[in-house]
């Protein structure tokens, strides 16, 4: 892995509050608020890295408040910026957001070098399937 590199964040990332960015794809969910979006602006004032939930519909089950999901989804840091804490610091706000809206539980797909990241934070494998159509 890359060492930080800090001309381009800094462990101080600040994180824009959330943001739609709206095209032809997701208007109806960002207008729902179905779908949010999170970005990462490092210390030289570029965005470094981002990241999404979006909320869809699903049977209520024990436990769960909400016939809805909540799904984080395309995570994404600068190569620049990785190892900067940046994902860390979004993963967690996003987390808190979840919180906040009242879920019990949030998903993820995890790509290999995210996935020490997800268990850090407490995320759990699932025996979930997947049949490619």
């Amino acid at each position: 892995m890359s060492e930080c590199d800090r001309s381009q964040c800094d462990s101080g990332v600040a994180l824009s509050r959330p943001a739609y960015i709206c095209d032809e794809n997701n208007a109806a969910a960002i207008t729902a608020r179905r779908l949010v979006g999170w970005l990462v602006e490092g210390s030289n004032g570029q965005i470094v890295g981002g990241g999404g939930i979006v909320i869809v519909d699903w049977p209520g089950y024990p436990g769960e408040n909400h016939a809805a999901r909540a799904w984080i989804l395309n995570m994404y840091t600068e190569p620049g910026a990785r190892r900067c804490g940046v994902a860390k610091r979004l993963l967690e706000v996003m987390i808190e957001w979840c919180r906040t809206k009242g879920f019990s539980a949030v998903s993820l797909h995890a790509s290999t070098a995210g996935r020490p990241l997800y268990e850090t934070a407490g995320f759990q494998q699932t025996n979930e399937m997947m049949l490619k159509l």
